[in-house]
C-alpha cells in the first residue's frame, strides 16, 4: 500500500519481519556470576559443582549409623556416646544444619528426638538410613544444564549459578542503541525554553526503554533541519552502536527530511505503517546497521519503540521477546477506529470489585501524559471500524495489576482537590492512584453513567450537571468541598463503592490531614475548609 509522500508503506506486522531481519546477535562477553542479573546468556550453563557437594545434615541433630538405632524403643531406650563408633559400640557426632556428615554415618537423629544423658544422648525409636541425609548432588547434580542459551537472569539464579560453583557467565552483549534527535525548534534539558522552541525528551524515553529491556543508550546529541548535518550524523550515528534511532522528520512535510536522508545514505526499506499513532515511522540499512526514523510525536514514538525496538532489542540479545500480559475487560461504550489501520488505544482501567471497564484517554499523538496515565492499551485490528459498547476485549497492561486496582479513575482534570486526596492518601500508606481522563462535563456525565470511571470533579455546585446525574447515575453519591471562595463538585461513583474504595476515600477525606493539606494547596485557612456530603446529586 502506497500513500502520498510515503512510497514504501506496510502492515506493522510486515515492518516488525522487515526490521527484524537485519538483526545480528551480540557477541558473547564473560562477566562476573554476582553481576550478571537482567543479563541474558549467551549459552548453556552448567553447574560446575553439585550442590551440595558433600554429604550434608539436613538437620540439627545427631549424625547416627541406622542399623545401630534397630533396638531403640520408648521402653528400651538406646544410649549414644559421642565419638566415632565401632563393630560392637554405636555412637553418635553431634551436627547442624548443613554440617558434613561423618563417613561413618548414613542418617540423622533430629536433635529434638534425643535427650541428652552424661556425655552422650539417649533415643527412643530408631531411624533409617538416609533419613536428614542430603546426598551429593541432591539439589543441583554437577554438570546439569542450569540456564539455557537466551535466558534472563534473575536474582536467584545468581545464587544457583554461585551455589554450583560457577563464577563467571557468558552473556550476550548488551546491544547499543544510539539515538539522534532531530529539529531546529529543540533544545536540551535544563534549558529554559523560549516560545516556539521544545525540551527535547523523546531521546530519554527511548534510552530508558532501551535500559529496562536490557540494551545499553547513547544519545548522539541532536542535529537541525539541514540535509547535509542530517546526513552526516547519520553515516557518523550508524557506525557508534548497532541500532540507530532518528527522531522526527520522518513524515512526509516540507521540513521532513528523514526518509529522504536514510535512503541517500542507505537502503529505505520502509516508509510509513499503517498504525495510528506511529503512521510516519521509516526503517532503513544504513553502514550494515538497522535504522528506525520514529515519528516526532512523543505517543508515536513511545509506541513504536514499543512494537519494533522492543524485539529487535530482544532478537539481538538471542531471548524471547514475550507478548505483554492482558487482562480482560468490557468496553461500555462503542470505540470508534479508523478501517485499514492497526490503532492503539490509551485506556484507563476502572475496577468495579468483580471486573474492568474501559475508559479511553484522548488519542492526541503529542499527549505524552495520556500514556503516562494510561493503564493499558486496546489494540484495534485493521479489518475494523471500531468496538461495538458491551464487547469484551484484551487490554495490554502498562503496569502491573496490582497498581490498576489501586488506580480510582476520575473522569475530570486535575484539580486541588484530586491532587491533595491522593497525596493525603500515600502519607497515610494508602497507595491508591488517581487518573485523569480531561474530560467535559458533557462527557464524563456519560462515563459516569456508563460505570466507565469511579469519580468526577465538577467546578462550583455543578447544578446541571448534578440534574443530568439524577437521571442517569443514581446510585452516585456528591460531595460539596469549599475551601475559601472555591467550590467543588465531587462525585463518587457506584463503581467505587462495588470496588470497596468509597470508604476509604470518605475517611481520608473527612480527615484533618486533608483539610490542612487542602488550605495550604489553594492558599486558605484551614477553618475556611468545608466538606459536606455525602448526598444524592
Amino acid at each position: 500500500m502506497s500513500e502520498k509522500g510515503f512510497l514504501h508503506r506496510v502492515s506493522l506486522e510486515r515492518a516488525r519481519a522487515i526490521l527484524l531481519e537485519l538483526a545480528c546477535r551480540t557477541e558473547a562477553q564473560t562477566i562476573p556470576s554476582e553481576e550478571a542479573a537482567g543479563r541474558v546468556t549467551a549459552e548453556p550453563v552448567r553447574a560446575r559443582l553439585a550442590a551440595p557437594h558433600y554429604r550434608a545434615s539436613g538437620m540439627d541433630g545427631l549424625a547416627v549409623r541406622a542399623a545401630d538405632t534397630r533396638t531403640a524403643r520408648p521402653d528400651n531406650p538406646l544410649r549414644l556416646e559421642v565419638g566415632t563408633p565401632d563393630r560392637d559400640r554405636p555412637a553418635c557426632q553431634p551436627v547442624d544444619t548443613g554440617s558434613p556428615l561423618p563417613p561413618w554415618a548414613d542418617a540423622v537423629v533430629r536433635i529434638e528426638d534425643a535427650r541428652p544423658v552424661g556425655a552422650g544422648y539417649e533415643i527412643t525409636a530408631p531411624v533409617a538410613i538416609g533419613q536428614d541425609v542430603r546426598a551429593v548432588g541432591e539439589d543441583v547434580p554437577a554438570g546439569v544444564v542450569l540456564f539455557g542459551r537466551g535466558h534472563r537472569i534473575r536474582p536467584v539464579d545468581i545464587g544457583v549459578m554461585l551455589a554450583t560453583g560457577v563464577y563467571s557467565v557468558a552473556v550476550a552483549r548488551k546491544p547499543r542503541i544510539v539515538t539522534l534527535a532531530t529539529g531546529d525548534e529543540i533544545v536540551e534539558p535544563g534549558t529554559e525554553p523560549r516560545p516556539g522552541e521544545v525540551i527535547e525528551f523523546n531521546s530519554r524515553v527511548v534510552a530508558a526503554y532501551a535500559e529496562q529491556w536490557g540494551a545499553e543508550a547513547v544519545y548522539a546529541g541532536s542535529v537541525c533541519d539541514r540535509r547535509d548535518d542530517l546526513a552526516a550524523a547519520v553515516r557518523k550515528g550508524a557506525t557508534e552502536g548497532d541500532v540507530l534511532c532518528v527522531i522526527a522528520g520522518s513524515s512526509a512535510g516540507r521540513k521532513d527530511l528523514t526518509a529522504a536522508v536514510l535512503a541517500e545514505c542507505g537502503r529505505l526499506l520502509v516508509h510509513g505503517i499503517d498504525i495510528r499513532p506511529g503512521k510516519p515511522t521509516a526503517i532503513a540499512q544504513v553502514e550494515g546497521r538497522p535504522v528506525i526514523g520514529l515519528p516526532g510525536y512523543p505517543v508515536s514514538a513511545a509506541i513504536v519503540c514499543r512494537e519494533l525496538l522492543r524485539p529487535l532489542v530482544m532478537r539481538l540479545l538471542g531471548t524471547a521477546c514475550d507478548p505483554p500480559e492482558t487482562v480482560s475487560a468490557e468496553v461500555p461504550r462503542p470505540i470508534s477506529s479508523k478501517l485499514g489501520v492497526e490503532e492503539f488505544v490509551r485506556v484507563c482501567l476502572t475496577w468495579d470489585g468483580q471486573g474492568f471497564a474501559v475508559a479511553p484517554l484522548p488519542r492526541g499523538a503529542g499527549s505524552i501524559s495520556t500514556l503516562a496515565r494510561a493503564d493499558g492499551i486496546v489494540r484495534i485490528g485493521p479489518t475494523c471500524e471500531g468496538i461495538e459498547g458491551g464487547r469484551t476485549v484484551e487490554v495490554e497492561l502498562l503496569r502491573p495489576i496490582a497498581s490498576v486496582r489501586r488506580t480510582v479513575v476520575v473522569a475530570t482534570h486535575p484539580t486541588p482537590v484530586t491532587a491533595v486526596l491522593e497525596d493525603v492518601a500515600r502519607r497515610s500508606g494508602r497507595f491508591l492512584r488517581l487518573a485523569h481522563l480531561g474530560l467535559s462535563d458533557h462527557d464524563a456525565v456519560a462515563a459516569i453513567a456508563a460505570g466507565q470511571v469511579h469519580a468526577a470533579v465538577f467546578e462550583g455546585s455543578g447544578g446541571e450537571t448534578r440534574a443530568k446525574l439524577r437521571e442517569r447515575a443514581r446510585d452516585a453519591k456528591l460531595f460539596e468541598i469549599r475551601a475559601g471562595t472555591k467550590l467543588w463538585s465531587l462525585i463518587l461513583t457506584g463503581s467505587l463503592e462495588r470496588a470497596g474504595a468509597l470508604e476509604a476515600l470518605v475517611e481520608l477525606m473527612t480527615a484533618k490531614e486533608f483539610a490542612c493539606a487542602l488550605a495550604e494547596e489553594t492558599g486558605t485557612e484551614e477553618d475556611a475548609v468545608e466538606i459536606a456530603g455525602p448526598a444524592a446529586p
